[in-house]
């Protein structure tokens, strides 16, 4: 039986080195392509027998080069995601706690409840991005990351767009290869407004 397969997630290490993460309500599929190297690699991720309601969300890898994916799942009684990874070389899984961190140069404290604003998210150089923001502050939006290597999610930074609605199309992507660029249309307005980074960190 044939099965039409979704994109969840798309990872680009180098500039040549791609991988895509397909899934589809049976099974999901990993695929890494690298034209110049003729890499071609598959592999079936089996999901946990006590998770079946999970999602993949994206790819990256850690400090040691080791593939990971980026999962959430729910408990057909919990009201709460939760998140784990799952790693290619080991196929083991972890589950993760799901507090969202504030990082800055000398500390790291504990933020609050978020919202995800999109659907999906963006991998770039080992680490997984979101939009997302606050309950509190549900207008502000700031971009989360999850690092594969610690395993654990931060605030990267605030985003400059204002005067946000949760109807706003928000969208991150990645721009000459290790750069970000941010795309917002007013649901009001219908006015597109487009920010690149000149460096990844910025």
């Amino acid at each position: 039986m044939e099965h039409s397969y979704q994109r969840q997630g798309l990872h680009q290490q180098q500039q040549d080195d791609v991988s895509i993460l397909l899934s589809n309500q049976i099974q999901d599929l990993w695929i890494r392509v690298n034209p110049k190297i003729e890499v071609r690699q598959t592999r079936w991720i089996e999901p946990e027998s006590n998770h079946p309601l999970i999602k993949f969300y994206g790819i990256g890898y850690d400090y040691d080069n080791r593939y990971k994916t980026l999962a959430s799942y729910k408990k057909y009684w919990a009201t709460k995601t939760s998140w784990k990874t799952h790693d290619f070389s080991s196929d083991a899984w972890k589950d993760l706690h799901t507090m969202v961190m504030k990082s800055d140069s000398s500390t790291h404290q504990k933020g609050g409840s978020i919202t995800f604003h999109t659907t999906c998210g963006l991998s770039l150089n080992k680490t997984w991005y979101r939009i997302a923001s606050y309950d509190k502050t549900k207008y502000l939006f700031f971009l989360i990351n999850f690092d594969f290597s610690i395993q654990a999610f931060y605030k990267f930074c605030d985003l400059p767009c204002e005067d946000n609605h949760h109807q706003d199309t928000l969208v991150i992507g990645a721009f000459k290869g290790d750069r970000f660029s941010l795309l917002k249309q007013s649901h009001l307005t219908k006015k597109i407004q487009i920010w690149l980074t000149k460096e990844q960190d910025s």
